[in-house]
C-alpha cells in the first residue's frame, strides 16, 4: 500500500513530465508565413551584402558566413568586446571571399557610433 505523500510525488512527477514535453516542442519546425531570411544572422543576409557585380546568392552567402564563423576565433576579452571582435573578423573574412557590404549595413554596424545630426 502506498502512502499519500508517494501518490502526491508521483502525480507531481507526471505533471512535470507533461509540462516539459509541452515546453520542449519544436514550434520553429512549422513556420507559417515567416520569411526564412528573418531567422538568419544579421551578417548572413543579402540585404547587407553583394558581389562586385551587384548580385547576391543567399545560399552562397550563408555558406561563406558559416565557414567564416567556424574558422575565425575571438580574442580573450570581455563578452561584448569578444562579440564585436568576432563580428569584425567575420566581416573581414567575408570581404576576403569577395563579398562587399552595402552602405546601409556599414552605417548600422554594431558598436559604430551614430553620426550626429546636422547642426542647427
Amino acid at each position: 500500500m502506498r502512502r499519500g505523500s508517494q501518490e502526491i510525488l508521483r502525480g507531481m512527477c507526471l505533471l512535470l513530465l507533461a509540462l516539459g514535453s509541452l515546453a520542449c516542442r519544436d514550434e520553429a519546425a512549422d513556420p507559417v508565413g515567416q520569411d526564412p531570411a528573418a531567422s538568419l544572422p544579421l551578417w548572413a543576409r543579402c540585404e547587407n551584402w553583394r558581389r562586385p557585380d551587384h548580385s547576391c546568392d543567399q545560399t552562397a552567402l550563408l555558406a561563406d558566413y558559416e565557414e567564416c564563423a567556424r574558422t575565425e576565433r575571438a580574442p580573450r576579452a570581455g563578452r561584448l568586446a569578444r562579440q564585436r571582435a568576432l563580428e569584425r573578423a567575420i566581416i573581414v573574412c567575408l570581404e576576403r571571399r569577395r563579398w562587399l557590404m552595402n552602405a546601409s549595413a556599414l552605417r548600422n554596424l554594431p558598436g559604430r557610433p551614430q553620426p550626429d545630426g546636422p547642426p542647427s
